[in-house]
């Protein structure tokens, strides 16, 4: 019987070279759909987001209202903008799990986008090394 040891170094291909992923700017964060991002930068992103939002709609709130049109309109300008932003972070999440971002639009679907989407780029693993969006991120 032949067992393999737990402690044995992985096999690596020291003849391919190494692909090196450039750090990711926020810009390129929160306006590209390129690259790839891990769950820390996911989840980092999204939370800012979410602050954001809260922080303009309360301050347009108590300074002009929303009843007004100026109100409406600057929180409709937030709103785009912050779809923008949403994604094409989730389309970076998609891509570090090896998936078109083309996925990002399953969040449409009532309940089980949401879920599907939470589990995908939230909770799970990336790809390990490259893949065919590009570098290993972390």
């Amino acid at each position: 019987m032949s067992f393999e040891s737990p402690y044995r170094a992985p096999d690596v291909d020291m003849s391919a070279p190494a692909m090196a992923a450039e750090p990711l700017t926020w810009q390129g964060l929160l306006f590209s759909f390129e690259e790839r991002i891990p769950r820390r930068l996911y989840w980092a992103a999204n939370t800012r987001v979410v602050l954001v939002i809260l922080v303009v709609v309360l301050l347009v709130e108590l300074s002009l209202g929303t009843e007004s049109g100026l109100g409406a309109g600057l929180l409709l300008l937030l709103y785009v903008s912050l779809l923008w932003v949403s994604f094409a972070v989730q389309v970076k999440r998609w891509q570090d799990r090896d998936k078109f971002g083309w996925w990002s639009l399953i969040g449409f679907l009532p309940i089980i986008g949401a879920a599907s989407q939470f589990v995908e780029n939230g909770c799970l693993r990336r790809t390990k090394g490259p893949n065919r969006f590009g570098a290993d991120p972390t």
